[in-house]
C-alpha cells in the first residue's frame, strides 16, 4: 500500500480511493475470498495486517487525499463528529458505472442487471443520473437498513458497503462482514484509548 501511495504522489494523483476486495470478477473466479469469512476473519493474519495498514494510512502525511472504506479514528479525532448521511457518502455519491453494453449502474461493484437504471444508448446520462431510481439508491441513509439502524459501530463504518453486502447475501440488507469486523476492531481501539 505504501508503494501505491508513493506512485500516486509521483504521478500527481490527488485522490486515492482504497476499498476492500469484492467477491466478483477475477477475485471471484480465482476464489480469492474463499478461505476468509465471518468466522475466520478475526483470526486471519492477513486481516490483522490489513487493519494495521489502514490505521497507518489514516495518519500518513501525503499530498494525495487517501479515502478509506470507512472512518478511521485517529489521535485527537472524535469518531462520529460527522455521521455518514448516505450509503454512498462523500466522493462516492459522485460515482456511477457504465458497462460495455451502455447500462448505467450506481456503483462499479454492482454490475448486475438488477441495478441498471438506464442505458446511455437510450437515455441521456443526465436523465439517468437524476432519475428517481438513481437518487433513491445514492441518497439512501444507512439508518434505512435494518442491519445498521441500531448497530453501535455505525458511526465508524457508516453502514458498510451495500454492494459487498449484496454480493455476500443477495440483498442490500445482507451483512458486509468485512467492514463489520474491521469497524468492531476500530471501536475496540477507541474504547481502549478512553
Amino acid at each position: 500500500m505504501d508503494g501505491v501511495v508513493e506512485l500516486a504522489e509521483e504521478l500527481g494523483v490527488t485522490i486515492l480511493n482504497i476499498g476492500f476486495i469484492a467477491d466478483l470478477g477475477r477475485a471471484s473466479k480465482n476464489l480469492l475470498l474463499k478461505n476468509v469469512g465471518p468466522r475466520s476473519v478475526n483470526d486471519d493474519p492477513f486481516m490483522e495486517d490489513m487493519y494495521q495498514k489502514m490505521k497507518e494510512l489514516s495518519v500518513r502525511s501525503s499530498s494525495v487525499r487517501i479515502l478509506l472504506p470507512f472512518r478511521v479514528p485517529s489521535e485527537g479525532h472524535v469518531p462520529g463528529q460527522h455521521e455518514k448521511e448516505f450509503i454512498c457518502d462523500g466522493d462516492n455519491t459522485q460515482i456511477l458505472y457504465v458497462m460495455a453494453n451502455g447500462n448505467i449502474m450506481p456503483c462499479d461493484k454492482l454490475p448486475i442487471e438488477t441495478f441498471s437504471y438506464g442505458n446511455v444508448r437510450q437515455s441521456s446520462l443526465i436523465n439517468v443520473w437524476t432519475s428517481k431510481q438513481m437518487t433513491d439508491f445514492k441518497l439512501m441513509s444507512p439508518k434505512q437498513l435494518p442491519k445498521c439502524k441500531s448497530c453501535p459501530h455505525l458511526k465508524i463504518c457508516g453502514g458498510a458497503c451495500v454492494a459487498r453486502a449484496y454480493q455476500n447475501g443477495g440483498s442490500l440488507e445482507s451483512s458486509d462482514w468485512t467492514s463489520c469486523t474491521i469497524a468492531q476492531k476500530f471501536s475496540q481501539d477507541i474504547a481502549a484509548r478512553r
